[in-house]
């Protein structure tokens, strides 16, 4: 199996394909590509997490809500009042953006998820432990 790789690498090598394809690897050095270093700043960006002042713009919107499950971005529309027929992130992120909503309003909202789908004990409390 290695062999028969190295063969096709060797051909490939030979090939046009290659030739070409070192041409457009050097235009792309010179291209200003997304480093893994500019995510810092996306997160960064970010207000603190119970900044209730700052407005979210619909990129850190998304950026909050990326990671969420379905479930969790069900409730979010339904206390957001949005259409459950809302199904990409971006058309998502842009309805709660022009809500005009705080990174602790998002928040508030999850932990009323997180706290909601939390089994109730018979002793009242919410972890189940006495």
């Amino acid at each position: 199996m290695a062999e028969e790789v190295k063969e096709n690498y060797d051909e490939y090598a030979q090939s046009g394909r290659f030739l070409n394809g070192a041409e457009d690897s050097e235009i792309e050095d010179n291209q200003n590509l997304t480093s893994a270093d500019n995510y810092t700043l996306i997160a960064e960006s970010l207000p603190p997490e119970n900044d209730d002042e700052t407005i979210l713009t619909q990129s850190q919107v998304e950026t909050i809500i990326r990671n969420f499950d379905d479930k969790t971005l069900t409730f979010l529309k339904q206390q957001l009042g949005i259409s459950g027929r809302v199904k990409q992130l971006s058309t998502l992120s842009r309805k709660m953006a022009e809500q005009l909503l705080t990174r602790k309003r998002i928040k508030d909202i999850i932990i009323a998820n997180e706290l909601l789908n939390k089994p109730l004990s018979l002793n009242g409390s919410l972890n189940g432990t006495t």
